[in-house]
């Protein structure tokens, strides 16, 4: 078999308008297989070093990219990565490998199973079950360690050693069978027969009785693969060898499965108009024009919203089940999320000083200050704590563009019933004070 191949991506940050480039610069993030600074993508794009810190902040801003703890080096952000899982999720060519998957499964007589490489573990795309009475049930969105599946494997043997080693370092190889490679060495002697082999598998290494074999869906530039497909069968059925049997229907099923370039646009066919100040502006579209109006709606139903009454807390979480601190105190917490409770990170860390003083500020209603090195996580560390307590969390940047006017509150022109009136409109701070919302003060040095 031949080895699996690796290559570097050529994407630049490109583009017309300043959104395209900030596109174009998350093309360049996204081939980093290790933690980057501002200097190496100043060498690398060519663009201006006060640009690219410009960009680059932008990006921390909207949680795209995100600062490693010595506050100079930068990673992928939980927005990105959630951004991509959604991509490979809901792929609009789902039906096309939906038909793959099925035609695979009639040939084979066993479910098999689309997957993606994600924050270390491997994310089931899309299934299609065996019709036999026996079988394992794994829905679309499941997840399962990389260190006991076929296509974990190949996603693993894909890594360089080094990014291999970090990854591995920071995740403990936890033993669901006796089967399970929980051995370090052991687990890299395996990697090494599957970038020899070409294929991988699960010998009831995850779930006993469960038998996989996978391969790569080759990538359309010859590189790195983030597409894997699996055969699962119950070793009662399927033996090694019959899995063996199975592997070139599995090949070929990978290779009609395999994504076509994208086809390059003919020049002339996009175009821009152009304003009287000479500057080019996308064509207009009837989405943005409806956007607008329900921006205007909106604004109406977002003062209405202020007038109603927000329930508390309704539930009381122990803190050593949730955030793995050897305390006994019980928290408040809401039972339903909604949309101002930041993502849950699942990979973060918890530093137990930090947390039970944060903790606390929940618990009793008083303020929490957090105090340390630019850019280590103080922020982040306190949406963590309140996305797992499922409680609001607004972040307020003070070095940013903001008055105290948006603070407090203004008095401001609106339409009501047809006449123009005056009315106070309330700022960050009272809104906040009359629902249970966390506010996050960052940048305090600066307001102050």
């Amino acid at each position: 078999m031949n080895e699996l191949r690796l290559a570097k991506s050529d994407a630049k940050p490109d583009g017309d308008t300043p959104a395209l480039r900030l596109f174009g610069l998350l093309e360049v993030i996204a081939t980093k297989d290790h933690p980057f600074n501002l200097q190496a993508l100043v060498e690398e794009t060519g663009l201006p070093k006060p640009t690219l810190h410009r960009m680059l902040q932008q990006l921390e801003a909207a949680g795209m990219v995100q600062r490693n703890g010595d506050g100079r080096h930068y990673g992928t952000g939980l927005r990105l990565r959630r951004l991509a899982e959604n991509l490979l999720l809901n792929n609009t060519s789902h039906g096309a490998r939906h038909m793959v998957l099925r035609k695979l499964v009639e040939e084979v007589g066993e479910s098999c199973n689309l997957t993606a490489f994600s924050s270390g573990e491997v994310l089931y795309l899309d299934r299609v079950e065996t019709a036999a009475p026996l079988r394992f049930y794994l829905h679309p969105g499941s997840r399962v360690p990389a260190h006991c599946s076929a296509t974990g494997k190949l996603f693993l043997a894909q890594l360089p050693p080094a990014q291999r080693q970090r990854l591995l370092a920071h995740a403990e190889l936890e033993r669901y069978t006796a089967n399970t490679l929980t051995d370090h060495v052991e687990l890299e002697a395996e990697i090494e027969r599957v970038k020899r082999d070409g294929y991988a598998m699960d010998d009831e290494e995850f779930l006993p009785g469960l038998l996989c074999i996978g391969v790569l869906v080759p990538a359309v530039d010859g590189g790195k693969s983030n597409l894997g497909l699996a055969l699962q069968a119950p070793v009662m059925r399927v033996t090694h060898e019959k899995a063996l049997q199975m592997l070139p229907a599995l090949q070929r099923a990978a290779r009609r499965w395999r994504p076509s370039k994208p086809r390059a646009v003919p020049p002339g066919a996009a175009r821009t108009r152009t304003s009287r100040g000479g500057r080019r502006r996308l064509p207009a579209c009837p989405a943005v024009r409806a956007e607008k109006d329900r921006d205007k709606q909106g604004k109406q139903e977002e003062h209405d919203v202020t007038q109603m009454e927000f329930g508390k807390p309704d539930r009381m979480v122990p803190v050593r089940s949730l955030f793995g601190i050897d305390s006994g105190l019980m928290v408040p917490a809401f039972s339903e999320r909604d949309d101002h409770v930041p993502e849950i990170d699942p990979a973060y860390r918890f530093q137990p000083e930090v947390t039970l003083a944060i903790l606390s500020g929940f618990m009793r209603d008083r303020r929490v200050m957090v105090q340390g090195l630019h850019g280590t996580g103080k922020s982040t560390h306190i949406e963590q704590v309140a996305a797992r307590l499922s409680w609001p969390c607004v972040r307020v940047n003070l070095d940013g563009h903001i008055s105290r006017l948006d603070l407090v509150g203004k008095d401001a022109i609106v339409i009501r019933d047809g006449q123009q009136i005056t009315e106070f409109q309330e700022g960050i701070v009272p809104w906040a004070l009359q629902r249970p919302v966390a506010l996050i003060f960052d940048e305090y040095d600066a307001g102050r």
